[in-house]
Protein backbone atom coordinates (compact mmCIF):
# COMPACT_ATOMS: atom_id res chain seq x y z
CA UNK A 1 0.00 0.00 0.00
CA UNK A 2 2.85 2.27 0.43
CA UNK A 3 4.56 1.97 -2.52
CA UNK A 4 1.62 2.55 -4.18
CA UNK A 5 0.84 5.60 -2.51
CA UNK A 6 4.33 6.54 -3.25
CA UNK A 7 4.28 6.04 -7.09
CA UNK A 8 0.38 7.69 -6.66
CA UNK A 9 1.95 10.84 -5.33
CA UNK A 10 5.32 11.09 -7.51
CA UNK A 11 3.05 10.71 -10.52
CA UNK A 12 0.83 13.78 -9.81
CA UNK A 13 0.51 16.02 -12.65
CA UNK A 14 2.00 13.02 -14.77
CA UNK A 15 -0.16 13.79 -17.85
CA UNK A 16 1.33 10.51 -19.33
CA UNK A 17 -0.75 8.46 -16.80
CA UNK A 18 -1.97 5.40 -18.51
CA UNK A 19 -4.99 3.13 -17.50
CA UNK A 20 -2.52 0.49 -16.17
CA UNK A 21 -0.25 3.05 -14.03
CA UNK A 22 -4.29 3.89 -12.48
CA UNK A 23 -4.98 0.77 -11.64
CA UNK A 24 -1.59 -0.62 -10.40
CA UNK A 25 -2.64 2.30 -8.01
CA UNK A 26 -5.48 2.01 -7.02
CA UNK A 27 -4.67 -2.13 -6.55
CA UNK A 28 -2.17 -1.55 -4.44
CA UNK A 29 -4.11 0.99 -2.14
CA UNK A 30 -8.00 1.11 -2.04
CA UNK A 31 -8.61 -2.44 -3.57
CA UNK A 32 -5.05 -3.66 -1.40
CA UNK A 33 -6.89 -2.48 1.83
CA UNK A 34 -10.00 -3.88 1.44
CA UNK A 35 -8.37 -7.35 0.28
CA UNK A 36 -6.28 -7.16 3.50
CA UNK A 37 -9.30 -6.34 5.91
CA UNK A 38 -11.48 -9.28 4.16
CA UNK A 39 -8.37 -11.57 4.21
CA UNK A 40 -7.52 -10.42 7.93
CA UNK A 41 -11.40 -11.00 9.21
CA UNK A 42 -11.63 -14.82 7.48
CA UNK A 43 -8.63 -15.55 8.79
CA UNK A 44 -8.74 -14.71 12.77
CA UNK A 45 -12.47 -16.27 12.32
CA UNK A 46 -10.94 -19.41 11.69
CA UNK A 47 -12.19 -19.93 7.66
CA UNK A 48 -10.53 -22.45 5.50
CA UNK A 49 -8.33 -21.08 2.68
CA UNK A 50 -10.86 -21.35 0.39
CA UNK A 51 -12.99 -18.98 2.33
CA UNK A 52 -9.71 -16.33 3.20
CA UNK A 53 -9.16 -16.63 -0.32
CA UNK A 54 -12.91 -15.99 -1.68
CA UNK A 55 -13.34 -13.32 1.06
CA UNK A 56 -9.82 -11.96 -0.07
CA UNK A 57 -11.17 -11.39 -3.92
CA UNK A 58 -14.54 -10.44 -2.81
CA UNK A 59 -12.29 -7.22 -0.66
CA UNK A 60 -10.50 -6.54 -3.83
CA UNK A 61 -13.33 -6.14 -6.05
CA UNK A 62 -14.96 -4.14 -3.49
CA UNK A 63 -12.02 -1.98 -3.50
CA UNK A 64 -11.63 -1.54 -6.45
CA UNK A 65 -15.21 -0.27 -7.11
CA UNK A 66 -15.25 1.89 -4.03
CA UNK A 67 -12.75 4.18 -5.68
CA UNK A 68 -14.04 4.11 -9.09
CA UNK A 69 -17.19 5.62 -7.46
CA UNK A 70 -15.31 7.49 -5.98
CA UNK A 71 -13.80 9.11 -8.57
CA UNK A 72 -16.99 9.30 -10.32
CA UNK A 73 -18.39 11.27 -6.95
CA UNK A 74 -15.55 13.93 -7.27
CA UNK A 75 -16.02 14.82 -10.52
CA UNK A 76 -19.87 14.39 -11.94
CA UNK A 77 -21.45 16.96 -12.31
CA UNK A 78 -24.55 15.81 -11.02
CA UNK A 79 -23.48 14.31 -7.73
CA UNK A 80 -25.13 14.63 -4.58
CA UNK A 81 -23.64 16.27 -1.65
CA UNK A 82 -21.90 13.41 -0.08
CA UNK A 83 -19.43 15.43 1.74
CA UNK A 84 -16.84 15.21 0.11
CA UNK A 85 -15.18 18.17 -1.53
CA UNK A 86 -15.41 18.16 -5.20
CA UNK A 87 -12.93 18.14 -7.76
CA UNK A 88 -10.20 17.20 -5.14
CA UNK A 89 -8.02 14.78 -7.29
CA UNK A 90 -8.19 17.30 -10.61
CA UNK A 91 -6.90 19.78 -8.63
CA UNK A 92 -4.01 17.64 -6.94
CA UNK A 93 -2.79 16.62 -10.27
CA UNK A 94 -4.37 12.74 -10.54
CA UNK A 95 -5.57 11.36 -13.61
CA UNK A 96 -8.41 9.45 -12.41
CA UNK A 97 -9.76 6.44 -14.92
CA UNK A 98 -12.91 8.48 -15.84
CA UNK A 99 -9.99 10.86 -17.01
CA UNK A 100 -8.43 8.66 -18.64
CA UNK A 101 -11.13 6.70 -20.38
CA UNK A 102 -12.13 10.42 -22.22
CA UNK A 103 -8.59 11.29 -22.60
CA UNK A 104 -8.98 7.71 -24.91
CA UNK A 105 -11.93 9.16 -26.64
CA UNK A 106 -10.43 13.00 -27.47
CA UNK A 107 -7.24 13.29 -26.81
CA UNK A 108 -7.42 16.86 -28.23
CA UNK A 109 -10.21 18.03 -25.88
CA UNK A 110 -8.27 16.49 -23.14
CA UNK A 111 -5.04 18.66 -24.14
CA UNK A 112 -6.66 21.33 -24.54
CA UNK A 113 -8.45 21.03 -20.85
CA UNK A 114 -4.61 20.49 -19.38
CA UNK A 115 -3.35 23.51 -21.43
CA UNK A 116 -5.45 25.55 -19.01
CA UNK A 117 -4.71 23.57 -15.92
CA UNK A 118 -8.07 21.66 -15.48
CA UNK A 119 -9.03 25.28 -14.01
CA UNK A 120 -12.47 25.03 -15.03
CA UNK A 121 -14.07 21.96 -13.20
CA UNK A 122 -17.40 22.45 -14.66
CA UNK A 123 -16.14 22.22 -18.46
CA UNK A 124 -13.96 19.04 -17.43
CA UNK A 125 -17.11 17.59 -16.35
CA UNK A 126 -19.31 18.37 -19.50
CA UNK A 127 -16.56 16.57 -21.09
CA UNK A 128 -16.45 13.78 -19.04
CA UNK A 129 -20.17 13.78 -19.40
CA UNK A 130 -19.77 13.98 -23.25
CA UNK A 131 -17.00 11.36 -23.42
CA UNK A 132 -19.43 9.13 -21.99
CA UNK A 133 -16.36 8.68 -19.37
CA UNK A 134 -18.30 8.98 -16.08
CA UNK A 135 -21.45 6.28 -17.57
CA UNK A 136 -18.25 4.03 -18.57
CA UNK A 137 -17.02 4.45 -15.00
CA UNK A 138 -20.31 3.49 -13.35
CA UNK A 139 -20.15 0.42 -15.81
CA UNK A 140 -17.12 -0.28 -14.46
CA UNK A 141 -17.78 -0.13 -10.72
CA UNK A 142 -20.83 -2.60 -11.26
CA UNK A 143 -18.80 -4.98 -12.90
CA UNK A 144 -16.20 -4.96 -10.23
CA UNK A 145 -18.94 -5.44 -7.74
CA UNK A 146 -20.78 -8.21 -9.78
CA UNK A 147 -17.51 -10.07 -9.69
CA UNK A 148 -16.49 -9.38 -5.81
CA UNK A 149 -20.34 -11.20 -5.31
CA UNK A 150 -19.51 -13.94 -8.15
CA UNK A 151 -16.05 -14.74 -5.60
CA UNK A 152 -18.13 -15.62 -2.55
CA UNK A 153 -19.92 -18.89 -3.53
CA UNK A 154 -16.97 -20.40 -1.09
CA UNK A 155 -18.45 -19.07 1.39
CA UNK A 156 -20.99 -20.25 3.69
CA UNK A 157 -23.99 -18.82 4.36
CA UNK A 158 -23.62 -16.37 7.87
CA UNK A 159 -24.55 -13.27 9.09
CA UNK A 160 -20.89 -12.40 7.34
CA UNK A 161 -21.39 -13.67 4.13
CA UNK A 162 -24.56 -11.45 4.13
CA UNK A 163 -23.15 -8.58 5.74
CA UNK A 164 -20.44 -9.08 2.28
CA UNK A 165 -23.16 -8.90 0.12
CA UNK A 166 -24.91 -6.19 1.71
CA UNK A 167 -22.05 -4.11 1.11
CA UNK A 168 -22.01 -5.02 -2.35
CA UNK A 169 -25.53 -3.80 -2.79
CA UNK A 170 -24.58 -0.63 -0.88
CA UNK A 171 -21.81 -0.24 -3.22
CA UNK A 172 -24.35 -0.43 -6.01
CA UNK A 173 -26.41 2.30 -4.68
CA UNK A 174 -23.67 4.62 -4.42
CA UNK A 175 -23.56 4.35 -8.18
CA UNK A 176 -27.18 5.83 -8.66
Amino acid sequence: MIAAESDQLSGRSNLQACEQDYLYIIDGKTAGLFACSCRAGATVGGCNVATVTATANFGRHMGLAFQLIDDIIDLAPDTNDTGKTRYTNLSTGLLTYPLLLARQRDSQGFDVLAANGFADAVEVSAWLVANKALEDTRAEAARQIAIGVQALPPVRHSAAKATLIELARAFSERLR
